[in-house]
């Protein structure tokens, strides 16, 4: 008996999700330049790169784009005074003040993104 492959959907809300993402990109584009935080581990990256940045170091973020299903929504931002340093990371990897109006979205993509990530680890696929 031959057998039957079944594809189960991970996430059934993809399309709404993609459309969510678009506008939240959009939004975004909207309030740039935005200042934000680097997460820990972006922070101890930029301060291994750069003499001379604080340890408290703020980022500005210039630019966001679409990187894909696996990337994720990206931010392109400088770091630094008078020696200025430009990198990209993962939305994920960056705070944006509470008071922001677009936070709360942000940190559903957040947590979104957390929830797709651990899913495909759990499968076995790399992230």
């Amino acid at each position: 008996m031959p057998h039957t492959a079944i594809h189960i959907d991970v996430n059934p809300d993809g399309a709404s999700n993609a459309l969510e993402d678009r506008r939240l990109l959009q939004r975004l584009r909207r309030c740039l330049p935005l200042g934000a935080h680097p997460s820990e581990r972006l922070r101890k990256t930029i301060v291994s790169s750069m003499r001379g940045v604080s340890q408290t170091c703020r980022c500005k973020v210039i630019n966001v784009f679409d990187a894909g299903q696996r990337g994720g929504i990206m931010c392109q931002f400088e770091v630094g005074d008078s020696e200025r340093l430009l990198m990209v990371a993962p939305i994920t990897e960056i705070s944006f003040g509470r008071r922001h109006p677009l936070s709360r979205e942000i940190a559903e993509y957040r947590r979104r993104s957390e929830r797709e990530r651990t899913l495909h680890l759990r499968r076995g696929v790399e992230s």
